[in-house]
């Protein structure tokens, strides 16, 4: 579990080593899944920050799509995408063979929260919004 409270500014501050290869870890067994998390992590934060796309592809990509008919959909270019307390809910999850993962993020609060389990069709949607609960609480 790797959860990204409002400190983009601090970690932008070192943002060309955002990208390095991470160090090697002492449990090999264990090396994928942990920087897997990094890296999601990373990529959370390089996202919300601008560093990968600009700010107006960025709100292309987080806009609601339509149907044929022109009903809105909950989703967008690669993103799900909710509005909670007001609040613009962006989360993007996936999986394969023993493993799930969720990334979820309230932009204007500069908040991800990455989860990964080893545990095939894990719904963890709710799961990182109560994560993100805790972490905006006051």
């Amino acid at each position: 579990l790797v959860a990204l409270p409002i400190f983009l500014q601090k970690v932008l501050a070192q943002e060309r080593d955002i990208f390095r290869p991470l160090a090697p870890r002492r449990h090999p067994q264990r090396e994928g899944v942990d920087s897997e998390v990094q890296i999601l992590a990373k990529f959370a934060i390089a996202v919300q920050s601008g560093m990968l796309v600009k700010q107006e592809t960025l709100a292309q990509m987080w806009t609601r799509q339509k149907t044929r008919d022109g009903k809105e959909t909950d989703y967008g270019l690669g993103w799900g995408l909710a509005v909670r307390d007001g609040l613009k809910e962006v989360s993007h999850s996936g999986g394969q063979q023993r493993i799930t993962t969720n990334l979820y993020m309230i932009p204007e609060k500069g908040l991800a929260v990455v989860l990964m389990v080893n545990l095939e069709s894990a719904g963890l949607g709710q799961l990182t919004r109560q994560i993100a609960d805790i972490l905006l609480a006051p």
